[in-house]
C-alpha cells in the first residue's frame, strides 16, 4: 500500500490474476492473457473501448478475417461508404463487382 514502489533489478514481477488501475482504465488480466483499456473485462488479447489514435504502420494478420464494423476511410477521414479511397487503386488478380447495374468502372493500363 505503498505511493511507489520500486523492485530493484526485477526481471519478472508477479501481482496475482488480475491488475486493475481504477475500474477499466487499465487491465491486465495475466489468467487470460488479455489487455484493456477503457474495458473492465478484456475478451481479447487486446481489448479497447473507445476512439483510438496510432501512429506508424498498423498490420492485422492472422488466419481469420479482419472485420471494420463500420465503413472505413483510406486517405479520408469521414468515410460515407463501407469503403471510400482518395487515391488511385491498383489491383493484382480479381476485382468482383456485385451490382452492375450501378457500377462505373474506368480501365486503363499502366503499361
Amino acid at each position: 500500500n505503498a505511493a511507489a514502489w520500486t523492485v530493484p533489478n526485477a526481471t519478472t514481477v508477479t501481482v496475482g490474476s488480475t491488475i486493475k488501475f481504477d475500474t477499466d482504465t487499465f487491465v491486465i488480466d495475466a489468467s487470460n492473457e488479455h489487455i484493456g483499456i477503457n474495458v473492465g473485462s478484456p475478451s481479447e488479447a487486446l481489448h479497447v473501448a473507445g476512439n483510438t489514435r496510432i501512429t506508424g504502420s498498423l498490420s492485422a494478420e492472422g488466419g481469420g478475417h479482419n472485420y471494420f464494423k463500420n465503413n472505413v476511410g483510406i486517405n479520408w477521414r469521414w468515410p460515407n461508404e463501407a469503403l471510400t479511397v482518395v487515391g488511385n487503386i491498383s489491383s493484382v488478380g480479381l476485382v468482383s463487382v456485385v451490382d452492375q447495374s450501378s457500377c462505373q468502372l474506368k480501365w486503363s493500363s499502366p503499361y
